[in-house]
């Protein structure tokens, strides 16, 4: 439980957080205050203008993205913190079930969020996903045995 708490939460989820929620919101201060200076530099430049746009957009989505992950981790330590420094304290049993469910989501969840704004995993996990289904980029193949007697599709 020592490691869990100290070197765990401490040393690694919340120092990363801490330092992740630092660039972000510097990440994101840096857009707006660009997308301010290019507001007023000028107004019939829309290329510019939507450039800057979605890099707002990009940071944002980054941060909610790390909200969310904080959001999902950090019950399940806050628990084992109290189960370590509070050996008598009594919490309901049900609700740190679903602080361990809540972790196992955001693990479940992080590689498809994160794999899905990278172009290329994602035409990756496309291909794999109909591969697997037996479906081809111009239509659905279908797959029968020996042993099938029925009309052949055209």
């Amino acid at each position: 439980m020592e490691h869990m708490v100290y070197l765990q939460f401490f040393g690694i989820i919340l120092t990363s957080n801490i330092i992740m929620f630092a660039v972000y919101t510097y990440i994101c201060q840096k857009t707006l205050y660009a997308n301010r200076r290019n507001e007023f530099a000028s107004q019939t430049d829309i290329k510019r203008a939507t450039k800057w746009y979605r890099k707002e957009v990009k940071a944002s989505k980054l941060i909610v993205l790390a909200v969310a992950q904080f959001i999902c981790i950090t019950p399940i330590n806050i628990f084992n913190c109290i189960s370590f420094f509070c050996r008598t304290c009594k919490y309901p049993y049900a609700v740190f079930l679903c602080t361990i469910l809540l972790s196992h989501c955001n693990s479940c969840m992080n590689p498809i969020l994160y794999a899905s704004r990278n172009s290329r995993i994602k035409a990756a996990m496309k291909r794999l996903v109909l591969s697997a289904l037996n479906i081809s980029p111009e239509g659905v193949q279908l797959v029968m045995s020996s042993s099938y007697t029925g009309v052949t599709p055209n």
